[in-house]
């Protein structure tokens, strides 16, 4: 990712490589909310995604470890990627952002069982009211 310091928290502080990476992410992109203010959702920190927000984030990344455990555990075998590389990925790829697990120099067949696996799930959807940040809907049971 290009400089960019994340506005953190001790809730983020506690969250797993791979959630942290995918909370970064997010935030990197401002939560993809079309908001005019492309910094809004960094100003506001991570002390302001509510405590549901917080909950499907985790529940979502923990769900993506776990069903896909096999290829996270070969793509964390190359130099340079880990679990927070690739929840990073998770959000940028499922997002549809220009870059995601299938150009970080993994071999070609596992950086498209990654992509796959991101693409498989929703686009997710955050937004902001009154100073809150909200996440809808898309978390696992």
């Amino acid at each position: 990712m290009p400089e960019f310091t994340l506005n953190s928290d001790a809730r983020f502080e506690a969250l797993p490589e791979f959630t942290k990476g995918y909370v970064e992410a997010l935030f990197f992109t401002n939560g993809d909310t079309g908001a005019d203010d492309e910094d809004k959702l960094n100003r506001l920190g991570t002390a302001r995604l509510t405590a549901k927000a917080l909950h499907s984030i985790r529940a979502t990344c923990a769900a993506f470890e776990q069903t896909h455990a096999d290829l996270l555990t070969a793509a964390y075998e190359h130099p340079g990627y880990g679990p927070r590389e690739a929840g990073r990925d998770l959000w940028f790829t499922r997002q549809g952002h220009g870059t995601g697990c299938w150009d970080r120099g993994l071999p070609r067949p596992l950086g498209q069982a990654l992509t796959a696996a991101a693409k498989a799930l929703k686009e997710c959807e955050i937004e902001v009211w009154r100073g809150w940040i909200y996440e809808r809907g898309l978390a696992p049971n």
